[in-house]
């Protein structure tokens, strides 16, 4: 007789709750952020996640209020608040002379 894993994989996950692997990511990183209030519930091992095969044990055994049917409600990650990025001073100039633009030289050619 097979034993049950304690943990599941990415695409165990996927497999079971029929999800892309984009949208697992992004809830496992939305559970981490949220210390557990939104998300897809996870464990990180290393630089692997890893989700508690008991957390989808419960899902699947609820019954659905609507007919045999189940819905799982997943969010989207809010965005993260970013300082505005410093300006690359541009390599390009305008020539006096002429008025076209000019390709300033790369530091690193001769």
């Amino acid at each position: 007789m097979a034993q049950r894993p304690e943990y599941l994989t990415v695409p165990e996950v996927m497999a079971r709750l029929r999800l892309g692997r984009t949208t697992v990511y992004e809830q496992a990183r939305l559970y981490l952020a949220t210390d557990g209030a939104e998300g897809i519930p996870c464990r990180r091992f290393g630089r692997s996640l890893r989700f508690p095969a008991a957390a989808f044990d419960t899902v699947e055994d609820r019954p659905a209020a609507n007919g045999g049917a189940q819905v799982i409600e997943l969010t989207r990650p809010r965005p993260v608040d970013r300082a505005p990025a410093a300006k690359r001073p541009s390599t390009r100039r305008r020539h006096r002379a002429t008025g076209t633009t000019v390709q300033s030289p790369l530091p690193f050619t001769d």
